[in-house]
């Protein structure tokens, strides 16, 4: 999780990662189950119509077409990422294979920050939904590997960075 990339694409001078953070793998699974349903169905249609010249390829196509399904939602999930610096939150997200978005969040414009996990199945495989306000908008990133985790890294550089700014604006005020 922390300690992937200290360096990216667009990262300004001074700036020094903090943390880089991925969405669950609990996104991924609908494709597992649909992928584990495939080979389940594929075995019974052998074992039952063993008979039938068409079991194979109807197993081989239903097994083909769940594979591909689960690598594609892996490496959607691989390919986006979020990159906590000292000065922002970077979003990156891949929708597609093709189109790839960048929201970048600066740390002063955060005003609060929450996270939930949603139930027996957040606490059993480490998940929740990070909730960020901003003074533009707020910022909903569900899935997130060991929220707790990243909302204590945000929460503590979100105060440093306010702390720096408050230093920074009462400096100006003095002169």
């Amino acid at each position: 999780m922390s300690g992937e990339k200290t360096q990216f694409p667009g990262q300004r001078a001074g700036e020094r990662v903090v943390l880089v953070f991925r969405r669950s793998m609990a996104v991924v699974r609908k494709a597992w189950i649909l992928f584990v349903l495939s080979i389940a169905i594929g075995v019974a249609l052998v074992v039952l119509l063993n008979g039938q010249p068409w079991v194979w390829g109807a197993s081989g196509a239903l097994l083909f077409i769940s594979t591909l399904n689960l690598i594609y939602r892996l490496v959607l999930r691989h390919f986006s990422v979020y990159v906590l610096t000292n000065q922002r939150l970077r979003q990156v997200g891949q929708q597609g294979l093709f189109k790839k978005t960048v929201v970048d969040v600066q740390l002063s414009s955060i005003e609060s920050i929450s996270y939930e996990v949603p139930g027996l199945f957040g606490d059993i495989f480490k998940y929740g939904t990070m909730m960020i306000r901003t003074y533009v908008g707020d910022l909903r990133i569900s899935f997130v590997s060991d929220p707790e985790m990243v909302y204590n890294e945000l929460q503590g550089v979100v105060d440093k960075a306010s702390s720096a700014d408050r230093s920074a604006h009462k400096l100006e005020n003095k002169d």
